[in-house]
């Protein structure tokens, strides 16, 4: 990604940045909440089936206010064992 297209999309220009500080804002990104609309979109299933699953704890969720949401680290490790089980 250039340093245009970064500060475009808001992205700060990652230029002389040492490893530890590469980790940090990879863990940030891997540490971000999600909404059941937006874990939805990323297993292709309907808003209301992701409150489902949260409801059952079939998906890692937690509750803020009335709303469910996820970790996004949480949901990728639930995609990829899906997939695993769907190869099986």
């Amino acid at each position: 990604m250039t340093a245009v297209t970064q500060r475009v999309s808001g992205q700060r220009p990652n230029f002389g940045a040492t490893r530890s500080e590469i980790a940090v804002h990879t863990m940030e990104r891997d540490d971000a909440v999600l909404n059941s609309k937006d874990v939805a979109r990323i297993l292709d299933l309907s808003p209301d089936t992701v409150n489902e699953y949260a409801r059952k704890s079939i998906l890692p969720a937690f509750k803020k206010g009335r709303q469910w949401r996820f970790r996004k680290r949480d949901i990728t490790v639930f995609k990829r064992q899906l997939r695993g089980e769907t190869a099986a």
